[in-house]
């Protein structure tokens, strides 16, 4: 062999691990791990380093003082040992034999939840509570005569027989994954406690009320008040006295009857009542912005800036950070283009990811 094909050789061998890596990426598509023939392709295409190896066997050459035969037998037993460890082997076994990696799937009168036996299951009355026309979107419920089931676990003092999708289609497509019995609302695996399913009332997309109670996600919120209750996005809500992110209630200097974001349109850091101006971050890292002018507060087009009329901040995470050196009155933010190579100006300096260029 030449010395750039040995090199060219070499080359590929060498680049097996990172090629090993990549090819997980093949398997991170719906479905993927349940197609037998997708895993089989995979497999065969991580052993190359054999087919080279087998030219310099066939042809008799060596590489580095390594014959051919030797180089076969050792990418054999590296890329063997190296498919067993990562579980493709396991992976192929179980999809050739009719069980899912991914989901459920019952076989030889046993149910299995991501290749994993529910041994409680009864796999003669085992489906899914809601059937599906997409091959690779299984129901979020499977149900026996039994018993109701979540991600391979059973939902305790759930009827399976009245069990039924509560609500239904949520905007921009999908389901509220609110479900329940005759008496019980879940939510996921959560019961939502205290509920009925007669009067469960979807808020927003993420919260819902039922027998005077409010739940966020499936979670109670302990303290609201379900009449006043105002839902402001999937994670903020207000009621007559609380301000609450999820089912925590947070800042407790606002005003809940004067509390609204800022500019919901452009961001939902942002919140004003009549006293202040408030960053909304998580349950523990919302804070009052003392600093701010609610008067004349301006929530900048990205959402990534804001100003009045005594200075400008930028909003990092959890951090408001006053920008020094810019001039509010002439502050604005721009998209990154060819003729405005910046994210924001003033007209005498420049930002980019709030870092200032000039």
């Amino acid at each position: 062999m030449t010395l750039i094909l040995k090199g060219f050789s070499v080359f590929l061998i060498l680049s097996w691990p990172f090629v090993a890596v990549i090819s997980v990426m093949a398997l991170g598509g719906p479905g993927a791990t349940n197609d037998k023939e997708g895993i089989r392709d995979i497999i065969l295409v991580l052993y190359y380093p054999v087919f080279i190896t087998s030219v310099y066997w066939i042809t008799g050459s060596s590489l580095f003082g390594i014959s051919g035969r030797t180089l076969v037998l050792i990418s054999v037993i590296i890329i063997t040992l190296g498919l067993h460890t990562s579980g493709y082997f396991k992976l192929a076994s179980n999809a050739y034999r009719g069980i899912n990696n991914e989901g459920y799937s019952v076989l030889n009168d046993t149910v299995y939840y991501d290749a994993q036996p529910i041994p409680i299951a009864d796999a003669d009355t085992f489906r899914p509570a809601e059937e599906s026309d997409h091959p690779f979107r299984q129901s979020a419920y499977y149900i026996d005569k039994y018993r109701v089931y979540y991600a391979g676990e059973a939902v305790p003092g759930i009827d399976p027989n009245s069990f039924r999708r509560l609500t239904g289609e949520a905007p921009y497509g999908g389901h509220y994954d609110y479900w329940g019995d005759n008496t019980t609302v879940v939510y996921n695996e959560r019961i939502l406690t205290d509920s009925a399913p007669h009067n469960l009332e979807i808020l927003g997309e993420s919260y819902a009320k039922s027998n005077g109670n409010i739940y966020h996600y499936g979670r109670k919120v302990e303290q609201a008040d379900a009449d006043s209750f105002t839902v402001l996005n999937d994670f903020v809500a207000k009621d007559n006295k609380h301000i609450y992110y999820s089912v925590t209630p947070i800042l407790p200097e606002a005003d809940p009857d004067t509390f609204q974001f800022a500019a919901p349109a452009i961001s939902h850091s942002i919140a004003v009542d009549k006293n202040n101006a408030y960053l909304i971050y998580t349950d523990s890292g919302s804070k009052v912005l003392a600093d701010v002018d609610i008067t004349s507060l301006e929530v900048l087009e990205n959402g990534n800036y804001i100003k009045d009329t005594n200075a400008v901040y930028r909003i990092d995470g959890s951090e408001v950070i006053r920008v020094s050196d810019a001039n509010p009155s002439t502050f604005r933010t721009t998209r990154y283009t060819d003729e405005t190579p910046y994210h924001a100006t003033d007209d005498v300096h420049y930002w980019i990811n709030g870092e200032l260029i000039k």
